[in-house]
């Protein structure tokens, strides 16, 4: 084994490592970056170590910057105006009234499923979708310990990767194969509606059986619930701004989409505000969109970070031993790309993080292979979603720690089930059908 390929191995431990102990994203990334690039430079590359992470770890996070900085900026106003106008809330309240008590569980996921899809990032619609989390899970009198694996299920599964939304996830991957963001769309349909249907199903007979056993829903000082005399506006006029969105990026004439993904997600933030006019705090307006670009910096910030390190190591001597060894495994090229996915994501414990780096080289590189880029946009989407979902994932110990204050112990082992096993079993039927139609 050379150098470089024992550099990319150590510093991808490194990687994990860091990640798992929860040190700063740059950190671990220009860290594990540097240990690649001393064993590159030490197997004889041509490159020095300041070269090779100046050129390439720099190129890669400037580049991501670059491609994706205002699709993050746009899109996390886009969900704080959903957010602080009370739309966010206005929908999910409507779909749960809809469903009833009875189907409590049904309905608070396509409402979280609902927010996801129509663009509002998954950190950012926690705050929104929280109150009415907790009201319902309170009113239907639901082990609270459920709630922060249907908030991250809802969000971060069938809606982070289906065709047509606008979510980070689907737009990495569908463009790293020259595809509009309803790429792939049967296969899309039926893996995600696979991953929905199984892990709906799933998390209800576990609720079911939790309250069984005795556990109901223990009522805390820290609980957010909405303020009732705010207004909020219709949930009609709140889901046009989402349905604009959708629409917009998706629907096409002669061939081409309405809008750019961008310019969605600005006519929808345009949107929201004209929608709910008389719900905008116009005094604080620029303030909170301000917090958004903050938030959007900070999100874009982290994820460049990772594909600076990933264009380092797909630049290294070892990349070219490790697709050899990758494309040479005894599988059909759709599981070989998918158990790839899923490796990067476990390291990297994020899904748009990890497609950021292997999207753009592995999806080209399979789609020369002979594979539809449909097929191989859907399966690199869909398989993303699940061990992305490992316990060192920053926004799941956010969500599980500081927003629903919850232990790893009570919540953690539905996260599993929901957010890892059920988008592998997705993925399985993503293939299938993929090798089917296409």
């Amino acid at each position: 084994m050379n150098l470089s390929v024992i550099g990319v191995i150590l510093g991808l431990v490194l990687l994990f490592v860091l990640c798992m102990k929860g040190i700063n994203v740059y950190v671990v990334s220009i860290s594990a970056g540097l240990l690649v690039a001393v064993f590159s430079a030490l197997s004889g590359s041509e490159l020095g170590v300041y070269d090779a992470m100046m050129t390439h770890y720099g190129g890669g996070f400037g580049g991501f910057l670059g491609r994706y900085f205002f699709l993050f900026l746009f899109g996390s106003i886009f969900g704080k105006l959903m957010d602080i106008t009370g739309a966010a809330y206005s929908i999910a309240t409507a779909i749960v009234k809809l469903f009833g008590k009875s189907k409590a569980v049904i309905a608070l996921i396509i409402a979280v499923g609902c927010l996801a899809y129509g663009g509002l990032n998954g950190f950012v619609a926690i705050f929104a979708s929280l109150p009415v989390m907790t009201k319902v899970f309170k009113e239907s009198n639901l082990p609270r310990r459920f709630m922060p694996a249907l908030y991250l299920f809802g969000a971060g599964t069938f809606a982070n990767a289906g065709p047509g939304s606008p979510q980070m996830l689907n737009i990495i991957c569908t463009q790293a194969v020259g595809l509009e963001p309803s790429g792939g769309l049967v296969a899309g349909i039926v893996g995600s509606g696979v991953v929905f249907v199984v892990g709906t199903v799933w998390l209800m007979r576990i609720i079911k059986k939790a309250v069984a056993a005795g556990e109901q829903f223990d009522v805390r000082s820290t609980d957010v619930e909405w303020d009732d005399s705010r207004k909020i506006p219709m949930w009609l006029q709140a889901v046009l701004p989402l349905v604009v969105v959708i629409l917009g990026i998706n629907l096409k004439i002669n061939g081409v989409a309405l809008f750019k993904v961008e310019v969605g997600l600005v006519i929808g933030c345009i949107s929201v505000v004209i929608c709910c006019f008389s719900c905008v705090e116009w005094k604080k307006l620029l303030g909170h969109i301000g917090d958004g670009c903050s938030n959007a910096i900070m999100m874009v910030g982290s994820v460049a970070a990772m594909t600076g390190f990933g264009t380092l190591v797909t630049n290294s001597p070892a990349y070219q031993v490790i697709i050899d060894f990758a494309t040479g495994l005894p599988f059909s090229p759709l599981i070989t790309l998918a158990i790839a996915m899923n490796i990067m994501c476990a390291i990297t414990a994020t899904a748009s993080g990890a497609c950021g780096i292997i999207a753009p080289a592995l999806g080209p590189l399979f789609v020369n292979m002979g594979l539809n880029p449909n097929a191989v946009a859907r399966v690199m989407a869909i398989s993303a979603t699940g061990f992305d979902s490992v316990p060192h994932n920053g926004t799941i110990s956010a969500i599980i720690n500081n927003i629903c204050y919850e232990t790893y112990e009570s919540a953690y082992p539905t996260i599993f089930k929901l957010c890892v096993i059920t988008p592998l079993i997705g993925t399985v039927f993503a293939i299938i059908t993929s090798v089917i139609i296409y």
